[in-house]
């Protein structure tokens, strides 16, 4: 299953709204003094274009869950793509 990242109070559907999900991101980010969440995923999951894309995709959604799973606020949330 392919997943991405989000926060709960984004309004926008980044599979759908992409841009305006990540305009809103980016602000949310600034005003709350924290990395985007693309950034924040950037981060955590090490991908590599040597790797198949299966496991890049395991990678990314692995590194969702950990985010996910730390987050004291709950401001984060994993959506099915």
């Amino acid at each position: 299953m392919a997943a991405m990242l989000t926060t709960v109070d984004n309004p926008y559907d980044p599979r759908s709204q992409f841009d305006e999900w990540y305009a809103y991101d980016r602000l949310r980010a600034r005003e709350h003094n924290v990395p985007d969440s693309c950034s924040l995923l950037a981060r955590l999951a090490i991908t590599s274009p040597q790797l198949s894309d299966e496991l890049n995709a395991q990678i990314i959604e692995d590194a969702i869950d950990d985010i996910v799973k730390a987050d004291p606020e709950q401001s984060y949330k994993k959506i099915s793509v």
